[in-house]
């Protein structure tokens, strides 16, 4: 009994090894290197529910000449891979086939395995069911017909009413979700609007509390934002934005400080900050007659004021105010260590702390053409009130000519009295003949100039001389050498009337100012000095 169970099994061994060789052949015969070029593209298979006989295949045998002469296309069926996926893919297919694959696959093999028929007692399996159970060559992928074909008309019905069903509660579902978010987000922006709109109009600030603020140079509104929140001045920096961006005034903030009260609305905000006249970091400044670029300079920068000392002498030598203010148009830079020197006109000034260097020469400028070039003065050479420029301009000199004597004079004169004589010295020495040898000025305030002395020199510069130096150049230096008193600039133009040529001053004393000397000649200017204490006898 035995014997015969294990001669069964290896009957059986023996019929699938066999079977599976056969598989493997048929495969071979049918698409050894390229697809099954003898097919018709859609006559491959038997059409649903028809016999294999139908469509030219013997049923003894698989003939590729009793298919279509067309070839197949290779792109879309590979071979028998194309066979075994269509027949795998659609169960209804080889389901359809029933009757025939059985009497195909019995007529077929019952000839051919004979006596292991026999012995193993079973039905053998069609070569495309064979084909179809190789995973190896299983490919959905590729299947050219629809998935739906593979279900009944029924089932389709089915599943398109279940679809149907769900797309539906997708989109109620979908709809609800959606009117709940627009329901959240109304709610979130109302709320927004709300708070936003009170705090624009200080509905809700009643504190009339004063805050003092800083705001920084350079001001972006991003910054004052939040520093007006950090000082409870507003209370939504995201509304206050919004509300300056529509409105169009975000580049309008002034750096300083300022003091505010925490109940101002929004327009009362912008309209406080954008205006100089409320900062409260103003710093009153005086500067003398007399002081060059570099003195100003020092008491800037001493005071809080300038902020960037190389930006201010760059701009003192630039022609950018020139369309702003004419009497500039005629001066000129060249040999000049500053050409705005001498219009930085003297007096006393309200800053604000850090402030522009540009907007700090502007106030300079400003002064300079209101007293200079707008105001009248009373003058004996005229019937009615002139500016100074008219004066300047009936004299036989430039403005910017004028402006170098005129600093010359407030450098070397004791007193207002003693302007008017040294401005003769001066214009008799201008107006000499160079034969006479006194057409150099032979001032000691030009030797050393942008320099007050030559104690004030930097002791990297070594034995420095000023290029503004009268005792080296003939008639004038090539610019003001400081920034002149009004009286100065009237003594340039009107000059007493004598035959000075020289002058000097004592040095003055606790007990006595200085007195000046005055000489037509060197003889007596030399006896002037020795009685001024100048020189010894």
């Amino acid at each position: 009994m035995s014997e015969d169970k294990n001669l069964n099994n290896n009957s059986k061994d023996m019929f699938m090894e066999n079977r599976r060789k056969k598989v493997e052949n048929f495969k071979m015969k049918i698409n050894p290197s390229s697809s099954l070029d003898l097919v018709e593209e859609n006559s491959h298979f038997p059409e649903r529910g028809e016999h294999f006989s139908d469509n030219g295949v013997n049923s003894n045998s698989y003939d590729l000449n009793s298919f279509s002469e067309k070839p197949i296309d290779n792109e879309r069926y590979d071979s028998v891979d194309y066979l075994y996926s269509n027949s795998r893919s659609h169960g209804e297919y080889a389901e359809n086939y029933g009757q025939n694959y059985d009497s195909y696959n019995n007529s077929h093999y019952s000839t051919e395995y004979g006596e292991q028929l026999s012995n193993s007692g079973e039905r053998p399996v069609d070569v495309v069911s064979d084909i179809r159970n190789e995973n190896d060559y299983m490919n959905f992928s590729n299947d050219p017909v629809s998935y739906e074909e593979g279900y009944t008309k029924k089932q389709q019905k089915r599943m398109q009413k279940l679809e149907k069903k769900r797309m539906k509660k997708n989109k109620k579902t979908f709809k609800y979700i959606w009117l709940l978010s627009t329901l959240v987000m109304g709610i979130i922006l109302g709320q927004f609007l709300v708070l936003g709109f009170n705090d624009m109009l200080a509905v809700n600030r009643q504190d009339d509390t004063t805050v003092h603020v800083e705001i920084g140079a350079n001001p972006t509104l991003d910054e004052v934002a939040s520093i007006l929140q950090e000082n409870h001045v507003i209370d939504s920096e995201l509304f206050f934005k919004l509300y300056v961006s529509v409105t169009g005034s975000a580049d309008g903030f002034r750096q300083g400080s300022f003091d505010m009260s925490q109940n101002m609305d929004y327009e009362q905000i912008v309209n406080y900050m954008q205006s100089n006249l409320n900062r409260t970091d103003i710093v009153t400044v005086q500067l003398y007659e007399g002081m060059n670029a570099l003195e100003i300079a020092d008491k800037l920068e001493e005071e809080g004021v300038l902020t960037d000392r190389e930006k201010f002498f760059e701009l003192l030598n630039s022609d950018i105010y020139d369309e702003d203010y004419p009497f500039l148009q005629n001066v000129s830079s060249e040999g000049k260590y500053y050409r705005l020197e001498g219009y930085l006109f003297p007096d006393t000034y309200d800053f604000y702390k850090n402030e522009d260097p540009e907007t700090t020469i502007e106030r300079f400028l400003s002064n300079y053409e209101k007293r200079i070039c707008y105001t009248k003065y009373e003058n004996e050479n005229y019937e009615k009130d002139v500016t100074i420029e008219d004066m300047i301009n009936d004299s036989q000199y430039s403005m910017d000519e004028i402006m170098i004597i005129a600093s010359i004079i407030q450098a070397e004169a004791a007193d207002v009295e003693d302007m008017y004589n040294v401005s003769s010295v001066l214009h008799n020495r201008l107006e000499s003949h160079i034969d006479e040898g006194l057409s150099r000025l032979d001032c000691d305030s030009t030797v050393y100039y942008p320099y007050r002395s030559k104690s004030a020199v930097p002791e990297e510069m070594g034995d420095y001389m000023s290029n503004y130096n009268t005792y080296e150049i003939y008639g004038l230096p090539d610019g003001a050498i400081c920034n002149p008193s009004l009286d100065a600039i009237l003594a340039a133009i009107y000059p007493n009337d004598t035959n000075y040529y020289y002058f000097c001053h004592s040095a003055p004393t606790e007990d006595s100012p200085s007195v000046a000397y005055y000489a037509t000649n060197a003889y007596d200017h030399n006896r002037n000095l020795v009685e001024a204490g100048l020189v010894d006898e």
